[in-house]
């Protein structure tokens, strides 16, 4: 019987920890895509992100913006369209992004062969490409494509570009990933230098973070003067992780009913199950009465019980969530931050749901009537 009822805590403590650990291992990674940012554009930076749909916004429109306004330390330019490259062998379609050197890092990109974008890129108006893995082997059925050619059209203008690198599929500035499509991306300058009109959807500024409410004012100052309409701006420190607040936002209702029955569910599990080993040792609690123990002792030892339980859980829940953020933030290339606050919750959420597990158990257990199981035998 006690082999079952150790059986029945340790699953407790498993489902504490399946939990708790998912939620360390979320806290975990977006901490970790703040502390990225802060590493790449300054401890001491915000993102401002202007969502520039419709606009007739240019990159050279936010050159000019950086040099007339100091507290602005990078500008990251996004014009997206869908389009075809076609190579000697295949074609495919792809997700082509204008950007410039600045992007690859607000991205997280992995660059597996070759290089991503540099400024001298930019500087020289050179036709490059870097392509995702998916591409490559659409293109070439091979990621060894450096120096291949390719062709793409864009807004009726064609380029010929050069590939430079090949990168991991994933780029987590996307809210989620398009079925079966790859990911393309070329200096902004093609764009800029090519075309008389083109969409850029998106910039993002980096802004010191004790001058962001005046460099705000400048920004809106600038693009107002120039008829370049925004239609919306946001405020993060973490958002190349959009496809998290995108999850978060649409699962908002079902994460926390989750998390109500989850909690409810873990107290009344964990209850019923210190109620029952109160019920076998009712004896032992019994003679620790007769032998003098007072009430509050009694609930003591039935709460240390539950906190035993708890660091189990903690313990369990932290190592487990450190390991999935760890995988997650391999896949996604953030270097790995251990954030305090996921360590916090860790810890403190299986020893809040283990100690309100013990409390009606531990006055059950101090309440036992010694005379009617003092005699009781074995």
């Amino acid at each position: 019987m006690k082999k079952r009822l150790t059986n029945k805590l340790l699953l407790s403590a498993l489902c504490i920890m399946i939990g708790v650990a998912p939620l360390v291992a979320f806290i975990n990674t977006a901490e970790s895509g703040k502390h990225m940012l802060k590493n790449e554009f300054g401890s001491n930076s915000i993102l401002l992100s202007l969502s520039l749909e419709g606009s007739t916004a240019a990159f050279e429109d936010f050159q000019k913006l950086s040099e007339e306004i100091p507290e602005i330390s990078a500008i990251i330019p996004i014009s997206t369209s869908i389009t075809a490259l076609n190579s000697y062998k295949s074609d495919s379609t792809v997700t082509l992004k204008a950007v410039n050197h600045s992007y690859w890092k607000y991205a997280g990109l992995n660059i597996i062969k070759g290089s991503f974008i540099t400024q001298g890129h930019l500087d020289h108006n050179l036709s490059v490409v870097v392509i995702d893995e998916l591409t490559a082997d659409e293109l070439f059925g091979t990621t060894d494509v450096l120096g291949h050619k390719l062709e793409t059209t864009v807004n009726g203008i064609s380029f010929e570009p050069t590939i430079i690198g090949v990168s991991k599929r994933m780029d987590i500035t996307e809210k989620q990933s398009n079925q079966g499509q790859g990911f393309a991306y070329i200096p902004i300058t093609m764009l800029d230098n090519n075309l008389t009109d083109y969409n850029m959807q998106q910039v993002v500024l980096s802004i010191r973070d004790h001058q962001i409410e005046e460099a705000k004012a400048k920004v809106s100052h600038f693009l107002s003067s120039r008829d370049i309409a925004v239609k919306s701006e946001d405020i993060k420190l973490m958002n190349q992780l959009e496809f998290m607040d995108a999850f978060e936002a649409d699962n908002k209702i079902l994460l926390w009913a989750i998390a109500v029955l989850w909690f409810a569910a873990a107290i009344l599990g964990i209850t019923n199950i210190m109620l029952v080993d109160i019920e076998r040792s009712k004896k032992y609690y019994g003679l620790l009465s007769f032998y003098g123990s007072s009430d509050r002792n009694i609930r003591n030892e039935v709460l240390s019980k539950a906190y035993a339980m708890a660091l189990l859980c903690s313990t369990m829940s932290i190592v487990v969530g450190l390991m999935i953020s760890f995988i997650v933030c391999s896949i996604l290339n953030i270097p790995i931050y251990i954030s305090v606050i996921s360590i916090t919750l860790g810890i403190l959420i299986p020893i809040v749901v283990c100690l309100l597990s013990a409390i009606y158990p531990s006055y059950r257990a101090s309440n036992i009537d010694v005379n009617s199981i003092i005699w009781q035998l074995e």
